[in-house]
């Protein structure tokens, strides 16, 4: 699995502790939708619950 070897490489997790740029969350070129955004925080929700990270309060708009 990608984080794994990226862990054990020492390496940050791609996306942890950033902040989203437009291309994280749309194809480049493409204007960004809801779906688009609904699409990117459940891809988020999804990584921390596989981190055991908690997944309430992720987003201000809540």
């Amino acid at each position: 699995m990608e984080e794994d070897q990226m862990a054990k490489n020492n390496k940050p997790l791609k996306g942890v502790g950033k902040i989203a740029e437009k291309d994280d969350i749309a194809p480049e070129g493409e204007v960004i939708t809801e779906q688009h955004i609904r699409d990117y925080r459940a891809s988020v929700e999804e990584t921390h619950r596989r981190m055991g990270l908690p997944t309430d309060n992720l987003w201000s708009d809540d």
